[in-house]
């Protein structure tokens, strides 16, 4: 049987990650025995506790799928975006398809829901049908050890990466308006596509306003039209200051490859 979980999804920095924790029908009643529960309930320490047991234990295998806050930023931004749950499904089924893919006789599969379970479920037994029990049901990871197990496997793996910051955190919101770049933002550990940060970037007046050169024009109002180009930030401006145009390129001196072979641009051609 396998049991699937995440961590991370609702915080606004650092990765989303999802584990699956797979064990011989026989030997579930073992996971009791473990510990396994669901990691909310646990402390970090007792986390990392039972994980080394986990790792140790032959019958139990864990495998992880991460995404980054810069691929789910630049999947959520995209036209047109693709959903937070999208990438959660995958990310699941991409831990079922590597267990088959592995050989593993899949007879049972427990999920921690993503939106409607009965959905959920369905669209699991379609692309599964070898899989004989598919059970996807909230606060799965507190009902099924197998679940618990992989939801304590998802947990370690994001605390190594971050300690979590949840967007209703004062200390994340003061670290994030702290860190606001003038035209990048902040760092590729932050969800770009989280309302936290799109209304901190708003608000701050060190953020500058943008217009990208891909908008149509009958899209944008004064305000928008006003605002520079993104062009206009890729060089400083004769004042010293970004977003007043950049200064004329400086003259171009030829590669020592083309200037040996005696190679130069060609401006004219005969027919």
């Amino acid at each position: 049987m396998m049991g699937i979980d995440e961590a991370g999804r609702g915080p606004v920095l650092g990765p989303l990650v999802y584990a699956s924790a797979v064990v011989p029908v026989a030997d579930a009643g073992r996971l009791h025995d473990l510990g396994c529960d669901d990691s909310k309930a646990l402390t970090e320490a007792q986390r990392d506790v039972l994980l080394a047991r986990m790792a140790a234990a032959p019958f139990l295998q864990i495998q992880t799928v991460t995404l980054p806050a810069a691929t789910l930023s630049a999947a959520m931004t995209r036209r047109p975006p693709v959903s937070l749950n999208t990438l959660s499904f995958d990310a699941a089924f991409a831990l079922v398809r590597d267990a088959l893919g592995r050989g593993i006789p899949l007879s049972a599969l427990y999920v921690d829901t993503v939106g409607d379970p009965d959905r959920y479920a369905a669209r699991l037994r379609s692309a599964f049908p070898s899989i004989g029990t598919v059970v996807v049901a909230k606060k799965a990871d507190a009902t099924y050890r197998v679940v618990g197990a992989a939801s304590i496997a998802a947990k370690c793996k994001r605390d190594r990466d971050l300690r979590a910051g949840y967007p209703g955190d004062g200390v994340t919101k003061a670290w994030l308006a702290a860190h606001v770049d003038s035209v990048f933002g902040f760092p590729s550990l932050v969800r770009f596509s989280w309302s936290t940060v799109r209304v901190l970037l708003a608000n701050t007046p060190a953020a500058v306003g943008i217009r990208w050169e891909g908008d149509d024009d009958d899209e944008r109002d004064a305000a928008t039209r006003a605002t520079p180009a993104i062009t206009s930030f890729f060089g400083a401006s004769p004042a010293g200051r970004a977003g007043a145009g950049p200064p004329p390129p400086p003259p171009r001196v030829a590669a020592p490859f083309f200037r040996v072979r005696h190679i130069a641009p060609a401006t004219s051609f005969f027919a």
